[in-house]
């Protein structure tokens, strides 16, 4: 695979919002310092996915990290946790943590099955197309695709955005899927029924059609976070790309199909879907934190790969939280389902999906709007919200004086406002995802004659209580005045007090008498 050899020696050129590439938004977080480098020699077998999984854990989940010298990969460079932190994600939104879910509605609404041309346009040539190879001259696995944990099947594309078209309609659908390279020039691909590509593969089987396919890699972070957003089946996902970012979103045609990508991808591979061949797939490291199974999965045959002579290729780490795959993905949700709530339950402000994509969420309700029953109504709207699909199982229910991003107020709400005998719903009988770690059919995988059984779905309401009878507490929570806050704040960056120097090595235990946290040893 012949390519220009180029070392990077930084100078990527910053772009503002809206960016429009990997590396202009690379180039801004550069210039902000959250850009690290590793120069010394670092394999893509294992190496890379602990690094990337040190950074996500680590205090407000650390900088991006750029690979410059990969083992048996000499003439690649390559990149993780982009969009891993609260503030990156906001800027790709051209929004703030206060106004997130107001911004993103009210540009989302004016978005129509009529009227989303207008939100993107299709430009000639792509910046990837520098190198363009067919068929026997394609080998992917001379790629940097890491191999994520110790007991993946192999090694996983985990940021490819793909991209099919429902044969019906035409409309396409983006998403991110999970990709095991499976040989040079094939990859197996989950697709699930449930979602829009897997709609889309059934309609094309039903015309006894192989799929198109294209896959989008190293893309912008806003083309990122919108691929994970529910849209309308009759809504392409970019088209909230030209709805946020105020411009139309440039993608480009495929030459093997009618297929879209957005035009500065560093890697865009091309393809289609069989309707008759499958592959065994698998394990996977996964969004719960645990692996997989191994089954019979489609795959994905790959015609064409065009890229950038030197591309820079993008990872991203998934299992167990905190990591940018999951982060991302549940943003996208969030987003999703903050916009259903606007329109049928105006009180909720915020939700979040704090661990394994909404396996656990958490829902703010408007604390000026609050009366009995809201709380436990707000919970039961967030499991049935479509948007979610299935995910939500323990759901947690605060007011808007708590900061849902912030894991020590969630705790302190849960140990200050709840008791189990009468703030804890039990709901039995409700869908469940299939790689649920906490039920006994869960992370292996079905059969295809058999029904997807059912789990419960848990609500805790943790807002206050009505007839607080202490003095103490009437006065509110424990606080500074609100003007000296203000006044701290404005005068934080003078001080030159960097917050993200400060680690902490061990957790304050504000609720050590209300909440506690038990280790138990696993019997040999």
């Amino acid at each position: 695979m012949a390519r220009k050899h180029i070392k990077y020696q930084g100078g990527f050129e910053a772009e503002k919002f809206p960016y429009k590439s990997l590396r202009g938004f690379l180039g801004d977080m550069e210039e902000r310092k959250e850009l690290a480098h590793i120069i010394e020699e670092i394999d893509t077998r294992y190496e890379v996915g602990a690094i990337a999984r040190k950074v996500g854990m680590s205090f407000e989940r650390g900088p991006g990290i750029y690979y410059h010298n990969l083992k048996e990969f000499s003439d690649w460079t390559l990149v993780t946790n982009v969009i891993n932190t609260y503030s990156r994600l906001f800027r790709a939104l051209g929004t703030t943590k206060e106004k997130v879910f107001d911004d993103f509605t009210e540009k989302a609404e004016k978005i129509t099955s009529s009227n989303q041309d207008s939100y993107y346009e299709i430009v000639k040539d792509g910046d990837f197309e520098q190198i363009d190879l067919r068929d026997n001259d394609i080998d992917i696995t001379r790629l940097p695709i890491p191999l994520w944990s110790e007991s993946d099947g192999g090694r996983y594309i985990t940021t490819g955005l793909t991209m099919c078209l429902n044969p019906e309609t035409g409309r396409q659908n983006m998403s991110i899927t999970r990709l095991m390279v499976q040989g040079p020039r094939q990859t197996g691909i989950l697709i699930t029924p449930a979602q829009d590509i897997g709609k889309n593969y059934l309609a094309h089987k039903k015309k006894k059609k192989n799929m198109a396919l294209a896959i989008a890699i190293g893309a912008d972070p806003l083309m990122y976070i919108v691929s994970q957003i529910n849209a309308p089946r009759d809504i392409s996902e970019f088209s909230y790309w030209g709805a946020i970012a105020g411009e139309k979103a440039q993608m480009v045609k495929c030459k093997m199909s009618d297929l879209l990508v957005p035009k500065r991808a560093e890697i865009v591979l091309e393809g289609e879907v069989p309707i008759d061949e499958f592959h065994s797939e698998g394990p996977f490291g996964e969004f719960p934190g645990f692996y997989s199974g191994i089954r019979k999965l489609n795959v994905f045959k790959i015609h064409r790969l065009a890229m950038k002579e030197d591309a820079i290729y993008q990872g991203m780490a998934i299992g167990k939280d905190p990591n940018e795959a999951n982060f991302i993905t549940s943003w996208g949700t969030d987003l999703s389902v903050m916009k259903h709530a606007r329109r049928y339950f105006s009180e909720i402000t915020a939700v979040r999906s704090i661990s394994a994509v909404g396996l656990t969420t958490v829902v703010a309700i408007d604390h000026n709007k609050a009366y009995p029953g809201l709380s436990k109504q707000a919970g039961h709207f967030i499991w049935a919200c479509p948007q979610l699909a299935k995910a939500a199982k323990n759901i947690i229910v605060v007011d808007d004086t708590v900061d849902i991003y912030s894991e020590y107020d969630i705790l302190w709400a849960l140990g200050s406002y709840v008791q189990g005998n009468k703030d804890i719903s039990i709901v039995e009988g409700t869908p469940g995802v299939i790689i649920d770690p906490s039920e006994p059919w869960g992370m292996g995988y079905i059969e295809e004659d058999k029904t997807l059984q059912t789990t419960t779905t848990t609500i805790i309401d943790a807002t206050p209580k009505y007839g607080i009878f202490s003095e103490g507490y009437k006065r509110g929570i424990v606080d500074s005045p609100k003007e000296i806050k203000r006044k701290v704040e404005e005068k934080w960056s003078h001080w030159g007090i960097d917050l993200s120097l400060i680690h902490i090595s061990e957790p304050t235990r504000p609720l050590s008498i209300s909440y506690a946290v038990f280790c138990l040893k696993k019997k040999k």
